[in-house]
């Protein structure tokens, strides 16, 4: 997928993979340099070794006019939500820390997205400080930032917290629905992102005009096509016809329905349950190529035979 990405883009998206803040290759700080502050050592080790008696003793012992600053106090948040210490990272915004609640780019929640913490997301959200489904730019949005990763358990947490699987925050452009599909993450979890999948789709995941299920014959992920079907068995609306794109990045030349992706990337297994689904074999592409055309030119005989009996 990356090499069809525009240089900087790919960039970017190597950064999310990573989970290094892009923000940071341009050196974008909250605060200028002249507004910094440099925290005491002993408060920095308190924070670090999660000690919270230390840390409010040290942090007493500031002057007041240092203990009241903001610059301090994001300071020392953000190095207590880098370092995953959530009942820290509570007791600053105790002694008054405010971050922005509008801005795309805040550090504290980009690190909060890097450590993929439950404990911190919690204090973030029910204390009022973070929107679940709020617009992190290069982070898509916290829910599809987890889905991205395959983190299930920060997934459900954040969907259980109100997040919206149908933001228009797309991570790389592809919805959290698509993530859990095409990401590799979901793919090489034990269950195959079904778990990921079927708590977006109880949370709310829209599947008509996403691509999702093009997504998933495309890249031959059954499992997906099989939730996705169930779902359609149970009325949730999903279009076995659908030609949405599943992607800004996606770097298909041909488009097509589900059954015409899998034939042509030969993925037997979903074009048979495509098939049995009701799949119509009639669909023709810009070429004017039917799904059993488009397999035999890729040399998918298997598929080739299924297509034709």
């Amino acid at each position: 997928m990356l090499a069809a990405l525009p240089v900087l883009s790919r960039i970017f998206v190597a950064l999310i993979i990573l989970r290094v803040s892009p923000l940071a290759v341009f050196d974008t700080p909250i605060m200028s340099s002249q507004e910094k502050v440099k925290l005491p050592p002993g408060l920095i080790a308190a924070i670090e070794q999660d000690d919270l008696e230390t840390v409010k003793r040290q942090y007493a012992e500031l002057p007041i006019a240092e203990q009241k600053n903001q610059h301090t106090l994001y300071e020392a948040a953000s190095l207590a939500t880098s370092s995953s210490h959530a009942e820290i990272l509570s007791f600053f915004f105790s002694e008054g820390l405010v971050i922005g609640t509008q801005s795309a780019h805040d550090s504290i929640i980009e690190k909060a997205c890097g450590v993929s913490s439950i404990p911190i997301f919690r204090v973030l959200i029910e204390e009022g400080h973070l929107d679940p489904s709020r617009n992190l730019e290069l982070y898509g949005d916290p829910l599809t930032g987890a889905v991205f990763h395959g983190d299930v358990e920060l997934a459900e947490f954040l969907l259980s917290k109100g997040a919206d699987p149908n933001t228009d925050y797309p991570l790389g452009h592809y919805s959290s629905l698509v993530w859990s599909i095409v990401g590799d993450h979901n793919r090489e979890a034990p269950d195959g992102g079904h778990r990921m999948m079927k708590s977006l789709l109880d949370g709310g995941a829209i599947v008509k005009e996403t691509g999702a299920l093009i997504a998933a014959a495309d890249v031959g992920n059954t499992i997906a096509v099989q939730v996705l079907l169930e779902a359609k068995s149970k009325g949730l609306e999903v279009d076995l016809e659908d030609l949405t794109e599943y992607g800004e990045y996606d770097s298909r030349k041909d488009e097509g329905t589900a059954l015409w992706c899998g034939a042509r990337s030969g993925n037997l297994m979903a074009v048979n349950l495509l098939l049995e689904a009701g799949a119509s074999e009639e669909f023709r592409d810009r070429k004017g190529r039917t799904p059993i055309e488009i397999a035999r030119a890729n040399g998918h005989q298997d598929v080739v035979d299924s297509l034709a009996r």
